[in-house]
């Protein structure tokens, strides 16, 4: 029910040749994504509420180049030729270190400029879970400030924030078109009901909901 990546790459790092998978070998790094209850109470902790994510985040993040050997994958355009041997230069799903890396890009980004974007890095830091952000604001005013700031602070890391969604058609008004989350329109009466961390968020009313 994706309204933007429909298909997904994943690869089997756990897949066994000669006995051994690389996720067997592979150092996992600790756990870095925020609980998801702490995420969810801080985003229904005040009245204007702002939602984003970050467009395809593990495919903006470099593999270490000596890491790279360990990520090979064949592929051949027939059955009748040899396979060739690439390797993967980004991370990917499917390596159980993929998390921890993505995770420690961006919180090691938002603590670097913290000072330049205040906002945004708390946000990073206390109301994301993997590539997306909830948080919520005292006002409209501080919505737009922290609009402005996270895409300021994702660019840093070469990352593009996407799918906006807000309660506030003032923060929205603010957001392009083309960057909000698609069924948002803010011509239409009524604003839209937004899956987000698995739960239905009706921003009109500012409730979740389930099916």
């Amino acid at each position: 029910d994706k309204s933007t990546t429909k298909v997904r790459l994943d690869f089997d790092a756990s897949a066994k040749y000669n006995g051994i998978s690389l996720n067997d070998v592979i150092f996992q790094g600790p756990k870095l994504q925020n609980e998801l209850f702490d995420v969810l109470i801080r985003f229904r902790k005040q009245e204007v509420a702002i939602i984003s994510d970050i467009q395809e985040m593990y495919l903006q993040i470099g593999l270490f180049e000596p890491d790279r050997r360990y990520h090979s994958f064949l592929w051949r355009e027939n059955l009748d030729s040899e396979p060739d041997v690439y390797e993967i230069n980004r991370v990917v799903f499917g390596v159980n270190a993929s998390p921890f890396l993505a995770q420690y890009v961006t919180q090691q980004n938002a603590w670097k400029y913290q000072s330049e974007y205040p906002l945004a890095a708390e946000s990073v830091i206390n109301s994301t879970y993997m590539d997306d952000t909830m948080d919520s604001v005292d006002s409209s005013r501080t919505g737009i400030a922290l609009y402005r700031e996270l895409c300021g602070l994702w660019e840093k890391a070469g990352m593009r924030p996407r799918k906006w969604m807000s309660n506030s058609e003032e923060v929205l008004s603010q957001i392009p078109q083309e960057e909000r989350a698609v069924q948002v329109d803010i011509g239409k009466e009524e604003l839209p009901c937004l899956k987000t961390l698995g739960l239905n968020w009706v921003s009109e009313t500012d409730m979740f909901t389930y099916q």
